[in-house]
């Protein structure tokens, strides 16, 4: 394995105890494309963060577009190290090229969030969502939540089922929640925080059925449901729906004695330039 400055991976692994594994996945049902899978492989440990990204489509006229990349970062390196799994090549990425992207990023968020400042960038895609899917539709929907009698196992969770149905005459949402009380390791996963990685302290925003509840019908009586989400399935009834379902699941979440080759490069890889980042190079090279 080639390891990303070895010094430093060698004095960090002397004070190392434990690391976390964080493996989610995200699936889509679009009606022009079929099914599009993304599977995020993370790990951190204190002063370490590796991330594998698979983007698969299932439709065999876009598989060709099937990416796997990743990135490695340790505390006390400026660079960040990325590869790209499915041509076995790795490159190092200066602070000035990933700060540019995510200046960039914020940038983009501001915009829209000075366009629409009552609402978090994330609601106003949920509310884009919802409005397309009821539009035309003059009824008001109907709500509806309902529990599992009994508990359900999940990936190795031991989850709560809810099914929340949201419907007119014309369309039907069915949003299927597999909850826990807490995920105490998810919280240790994202405490292992350095400084420069682009997550921060913060995880990745979520959505609940509450969310869509109180962006379709503000005034329902319904009340929230709490917890984490292990599972979630999405399914969508109208004519209107660009995506027939939608499907989120941590397939694992786990702790083991920290391993300094969980954020190595394989000997293998050649060593190349930084890709452009756009995305018809990054197919274009494959």
């Amino acid at each position: 394995m080639r390891l990303l400055y070895f010094p430093l991976l060698i004095s960090f692994s002397m004070a190392q105890e434990m690391q976390v594994r964080y493996v989610s996945a995200y699936s889509f049902n679009v009606k022009w494309a079929g099914e599009i899978e993304i599977v995020m492989d993370q790990i951190r440990a204190p002063g370490y963060y590796r991330i594998n990204q698979k983007f698969s489509p299932k439709k065999w006229i876009f598989r060709w577009y099937h990416v796997e990349e990743g990135s490695v970062q340790i505390a006390g390196t400026d660079n960040r190290l990325g590869y790209n799994a499915k041509s076995k090549e790795y490159w190092i990425e200066p602070p000035e090229n990933h700060d540019a992207m995510n200046k960039e990023e914020a940038t983009s968020e501001s915009e829209e969030n000075k366009m629409n400042p009552e609402q978090p960038f994330i609601n106003n895609l949920l509310t884009s969502f919802n409005e397309s899917i009821f539009d035309g539709d003059e009824s008001k929907p109907l709500i509806n939540r309902v529990m599992s009698d009994s508990l359900e196992d999940v990936n190795g969770f031991r989850a709560k089922k809810w099914t929340t149905t949201i419907s007119t005459n014309e369309t039907k949402m069915i949003i299927e929640e597999w909850m826990v009380d807490n995920l105490l390791l998810k919280d240790t996963f994202y405490s292992y925080y350095i400084g420069s990685d682009e997550l921060g302290d913060k995880e990745i925003p979520s959505i609940s059925s509450n969310d869509f509840i109180k962006d379709i019908d503000s005034t329902s009586s319904i009340n929230n449901i709490d917890g984490d989400i292990v599972k979630a399935k999405l399914v969508v009834e109208s004519d209107n729906a660009w995506v027939k379902s939608m499907e989120f699941e941590i397939r694992e979440l786990y702790t083991i004695p920290f391993d300094a080759s969980s954020f190595a490069i394989p000997e293998d890889y050649e060593r190349v330039e930084e890709p452009n980042r756009s995305w018809s190079n990054q197919n274009e090279s494959k």
